[in-house]
């Protein structure tokens, strides 16, 4: 459940427009190897509103001046959406691991708003991250 400013649960009223608590996640779903001539791709959603659909081309030679010798470059195309954001880490995820590329540690990501009350509300809308 979400918490007020203070420490303090959010009031028993505190269901939102959606019908979820400030706590609850849009259902999420995900799929992989969706597209074609990609070493990896996935989709991600959150809800009915929010899809992300990610394709890894490579590993690829990186351009000597750009290289690091200890890390891995990403290019990433994004037109942001509210609250996309964290679909598009989650996606980008799934879709490094279906491409067999392989990874130290996993990510993942959530979106959090507060509202002006102090509540937090995990996974908001557009209209609650205004």
């Amino acid at each position: 459940m979400g918490t007020a400013a203070g420490g303090q649960p959010p009031p028993a009223s505190s269901a939102r427009a959606d019908g979820r608590q400030c706590s609850d996640l849009r259902p999420p779903g995900c799929e992989l190897a969706l597209l074609e001539r990609t070493d990896g791709s996935a989709r991600y959603d959150c809800g009915d509103q929010t899809k992300v659909l990610v394709g890894v081309y490579g590993p690829v030679e990186v351009r000597q001046r750009e290289e690091l010798l200890d890390r891995a470059t990403i290019q990433a195309v994004f037109r942001p959406l509210v609250g996309a954001l964290s679909a598009a880490v989650n996606a980008a995820t799934l879709a490094l691991i279906d491409a067999g590329i392989s990874l130290t540690e996993l990510v993942a990501a959530a979106t959090c708003a507060v509202t002006e009350d102090g509540v937090f509300l995990l996974d908001p809308t557009a209209k609650e991250a205004k």
